[in-house]
C-alpha cells in the first residue's frame, strides 16, 4: 500500500497581484446599484423586504473597506527618523510669535 501524506505541508502560493482599492470601490458601486434595483423591485412587490437590508449592509461594508484602504505613510527604514522632528521651544522663541507653531502628525 502506498504511503499517503495527507497532512504534508506544502509551499504557500504566491500572493495575488490585485489592486485592492479598485476591487473594493467597484464592489461598493455594485452594492449601490443592487440597492437601487432591489428597492425598485421591492416597491413593485417582487422581492422580500429583507433583501434591501442585505444591500444596505453590503454598501456599509464597502464604505468601511474603502476607509480602511486610504493611503498610509510607509515606515521609515531602521536607523532613520520615522517622522520629522517637532518644532520645539527653540523655534517658538526665534519666531517671536505669541502662539505655538502648528504641527500635525
Amino acid at each position: 500500500m502506498p504511503d499517503l501524506h495527507l497532512f504534508q505541508r506544502r509551499a504557500d502560493p504566491p500572493p495575488a497581484k490585485v489592486n485592492a482599492v479598485t476591487l473594493t470601490v467597484s464592489g461598493t458601486v455594485l452594492w449601490i446599484v443592487a440597492t437601487v434595483v432591489v428597492g425598485v423591485l421591492e416597491m413593485l412587490g417582487r422581492v422580500p423586504e429583507n433583501w434591501v437590508d442585505v444591500c444596505f449592509v453590503g454598501r456599509g461594508d464597502g464604505v468601511v473597506g474603502c476607509a480602511g484602504l486610504r493611503p498610509r505613510v510607509p515606515e521609515a527604514p531602521p536607523g532613520r527618523l520615522s517622522r520629522p522632528p517637532r518644532a520645539g521651544l527653540q523655534n517658538f522663541a526665534r519666531t517671536g510669535t505669541k502662539r505655538a507653531p502648528e504641527v500635525f502628525y
